[in-house]
């Protein structure tokens, strides 16, 4: 049963609207130069954040599926965060082993995969980056939001408490906590601004963001700068009734964030009956914007 609660009892009062930012693909591929400019982004302002760490990213192309080569995360890249992981402002989540694609469409690194393999994939990516940044490594983020029931069954043997991918992967029955992402940076402040209409118990806007979504990244796909982010962790910060934590921080607290919650609130409660998907697919008709989600009472979802 999924059953709202104040993220925090002691603040319900007055930071109502819990805000997670989720930054996916920390690995090798991109700057230590890029990756430095957001770690002082968050440290200027103060703001926790979950990083989405692949232990041993994937040399050439992650979507071609097949036998391929991979390098274990950069020192250099666990040295930059490592102060603020262990003093708590950046969570450290394993995600995926290498982000490599079993398929060509829809792309997935574990679902579908031989139980065991996964299990060897997740323990031994688990492990790396707790030698390396010297915490425990709880949750666990799918690459491309893609998992399956064996994936639950691995993580739980491995001890995380809580997954984070999509809001519309499969539900099965587990102790895990499950916060799916529910919007880009891009709509951070419309979904603040529309929870505060809401009754305020228990919702969290996850922020999913990569770093292709700079432009000093990628000209051509990117949709917001440096100077732009800045000045929306700034507004952030700035708003009385706004708390941000970590996936760790927003799942250890008593909401009733489980597979039941996703089943009553997850994306999929959107699909048209006669339009099943496999039960790794995406096929979000609609951003989640917040979670959990209303579809009976709240205008954007009837709209």
């Amino acid at each position: 049963m999924c059953t709202l609660h104040p993220l925090d009892t002691s603040l319900a009062a007055t930071q109502t609207i819990s805000v997670v930012f989720r930054y996916d693909d920390y690995g090798n591929e991109r700057s230590l130069q890029h990756e430095t400019v957001l770690r002082e982004a968050f440290a200027k302002y103060d703001i926790p954040a979950t990083y989405g760490i692949i232990p041993y990213p994937s040399i050439g192309d992650v979507g071609e599926p097949g036998p391929h080569e991979v390098r274990a995360l950069e020192l250099s890249k666990a040295e930059l965060i490592k102060d603020m992981v262990q003093a708590g402002k950046i969570e450290a989540a394993l995600h995926g082993y290498s982000h490599h694609t079993r398929w060509l469409w829809p792309y997935s690194e574990f679902a579908g995969a031989d139980i065991t393999e996964q299990r060897r994939k997740i323990t031994a990516g688990k492990l790396l980056l707790e030698e390396m940044l010297g915490v425990e490594i709880v949750t666990f983020i799918p690459p491309w939001n893609t998992y399956d029931t064996d994936t639950v069954r691995a993580l739980e043997d491995a001890g995380f408490r809580t997954l984070s991918s999509g809001a519309s992967g499969p539900v099965t029955p587990s102790n895990l906590a499950v916060l799916p992402a529910t919007c880009g940076l891009g709509e951070l402040q419309s979904a603040v601004e529309y929870v505060r209409g809401l009754d305020g118990r228990g919702y969290v806007i996850v922020v999913l963001f990569h770093a292709y979504n700079f432009v000093e990244v990628d000209t051509k796909h990117g949709t917001l700068n440096y100077e732009e982010f800045e000045r929306l962790l700034e507004w952030v910060a700035r708003q009385p009734d706004v708390s941000v934590s970590t996936l760790k921080q927003a799942a250890g607290v008593e909401t009733g964030y489980n597979m039941d919650c996703l089943r009553e609130h997850g994306v999929s409660r959107m699909r048209p009956p006669l339009l099943p998907t496999p039960p790794f697919v995406g096929g979000d008709m609609r951003p989640l914007l917040y979670y959990p989600a209303d579809f009976t009472q709240s205008e954007y979802y009837r709209g």
